[in-house]
């Protein structure tokens, strides 16, 4: 999982500035505090388990979650 690119999307103005003070209040920018929301739900979903039990990491991401 070393290759990194964007994932992004829109909320409503009030959700940002939610996220905001939360990612300020905990030190970190919004960009760390939603990558570790994504990693969080993925991880509660099994689906790193998923991933290693197929032995197969290089997959496509629409293979791996669906």
């Amino acid at each position: 999982m070393s290759q990194k690119t964007m994932l992004w999307c829109r909320v409503d103005i009030e959700i940002k500035e939610i996220v905001e003070k939360l990612a300020k209040t905990k030190g970190i920018t919004i960009s760390e505090y939603v990558r570790n929301l994504v990693l969080e739900d993925l991880d509660k979903r099994s689906i790193f388990t998923t991933i290693l039990k197929q032995g197969n990491i290089s997959q496509s991401a629409e293979t791996r979650i669906s």
